[in-house]
């Protein structure tokens, strides 16, 4: 794995945890009045979720460093100055559509009632998520979220590093957005807010809708789609 690619993921990683901190303040400390429902005590404690996040956080990053530096050359080529801007676009476009589409099915068959209740029930336990439970989930899907990732970058690649970093980028980024739960009153964070309130009806009333994390139309596609009235309007 090149300096550049691994410098860059911890960058990314970085970037990710000071994201995480910050909406975290904005929605427990800061703007508890721009949280999305009024959250309720739940049984899982501080402690636990620590661990969960902690020990979650651990095993994507080994399986992300291990997967490129013994894949690296089949995954991902040196950028250069002659790869365009469109290219490395249409790159990282296409992972991360990938990468959705199969999110889309893997978390819908997650909500089948046996995985439910071994799996995918841990993150549901939090029914008023905030960012830093974004990666409190069963260390299985856990897996499976960053496995899906790297196995569209395995049927697509290789894709430039920078292609890769971009969308390593977006994919850490809008998980921890989706799951803010809080709603900023300025139009720059209008996608932000979109997907955290497709996420909050998600967890909140309709849980067999909204199973995309990225792209909604996979969700309109198949029928599972889901808006409050502020988002139509």
């Amino acid at each position: 794995m090149s300096t550049y690619l691994s410098t860059g993921i911890i960058q990314i990683l970085i970037f990710a945890g000071v994201l995480m901190a910050l909406m975290q303040w904005l929605a427990v400390v800061k703007m508890p009045e721009a949280r999305l429902r009024k959250p309720k005590p739940n049984k899982v404690t501080l402690k636990t979720k620590v661990i969960n996040v902690v020990g979650n956080s651990a095993i994507a990053v080994i399986m992300l460093v291990s997967i490129l530096y013994f894949g690296g050359d089949s995954l991902v080529y040196a950028a250069s100055n002659e790869t365009s801007g469109m290219t490395i676009f249409g790159e990282m476009l296409a992972v991360l559509l990938v990468y959705d589409f199969m999110y889309y099915f893997s978390h819908r068959a997650m909500h089948h009632p046996k995985v439910m209740k071994q799996v995918h029930g841990v993150h549901h336990y939090i029914r008023y998520p905030t960012a830093f439970e974004s990666v409190y989930v069963h260390p299985v899907e856990g897996i499976i979220g960053i496995g899906l990732l790297m196995l569209s970058l395995t049927m697509l690649g290789p894709v430039s590093e920078t292609s890769f970093l971009v969308a390593f980028f977006i994919y850490t980024s809008v998980n921890i957005l989706v799951h803010a739960n809080i709603r900023l009153n300025h139009p720059v964070f209008k996608l932000a807010n979109y997907w955290a309130v497709r996420h909050d009806i998600h967890h909140g009333t309709q849980l067999n809708k909204n199973y995309a994390s990225i792209f909604p139309f996979f969700d309109q596609f198949f029928d599972t789609n889901a808006v409050n009235k502020e988002e139509k309007s």
